[in-house]
């Protein structure tokens, strides 16, 4: 599948960050250990089996309706494939622990998937008001001002998500993307460079597109 250039902003998010806040469908019952539950749910999905992982948090959602974790990890689960579903799991880990910016931002991505930008942003600025020196929060709000065409308010988060973590691979897509928008070639192409130098081991699908970015601004 081709992905298009903007869109293609959201496939390094959902690949590269949110995941890591993750650490045949069986049956169990309503006695079952919620923990026990989260955790072979939290394996399941870093195996990539997500239906089994969707079961088991289900499940300890109903063993403990009072586990923050269970929800958030069952919105970690399905964003992918029901983002909806994703976003009513955020918001009830939310209600159970409302001060964790990691459900804040997670929620925003959510949102993302989901077409809801405008929802998308103002989660990700109270993430980002909640953690303001935390480099992934500024660079998800990034993504969504670009996405909305925002291009200077986006380019403003990437740079100040860059200083606050330079070793952090994502920000260098986003500046390369708002200076290639912006018309600033030069600037593109050293960002675009910059993140393929530091960004082995990101989804191959997000180097390849930065190639064919350095391509199209006719980088030697």
């Amino acid at each position: 599948m081709r992905f298009k250039t903007r869109k293609f902003l959201a496939v390094i998010i959902l690949m590269s960050i949110i995941l890591a806040g993750c650490g045949g469908v069986e049956q169990t019952t309503p006695t079952a250990d919620p923990q026990a539950l989260i955790r072979e749910g939290r394996d399941a999905l870093k195996a990539g089996d997500t239906q089994t992982a969707i079961a088991k948090l289900e499940a300890a959602t109903k063993a403990d309706p009072k586990s923050a974790k269970a929800f958030f990890l069952l919105g970690n689960a399905c964003y992918k494939t029901n983002p909806t579903k994703a976003i009513d799991a955020y918001k009830k880990a939310l209600e159970l622990s409302p001060d964790n910016p990691d459900y804040l931002t997670n929620l925003g991505v959510a949102y993302y998937v989901a077409g809801r930008l405008g929802d998308s942003e103002k989660t990700l600025r109270k993430a980002v008001e909640k953690v303001p020196n935390d480099a992934t929060a500024n660079y998800l709000l990034g993504v969504t001002l670009l996405q909305e065409g925002n291009t200077d308010a986006a380019l403003s988060q990437f740079v100040k998500a860059n200083s606050l973590d330079p070793n952090m691979p994502e920000p260098y897509y986003g500046l390369g993307m708002a200076y290639k928008l912006k018309g600033e070639k030069s600037k593109a192409i050293d960002a675009f460079r910059h993140f393929l130098k530091i960004g082995p081991g990101q989804d191959p699908r997000a180097m390849d597109e930065a190639r064919k970015q350095l391509q199209d601004l006719g980088a030697k």
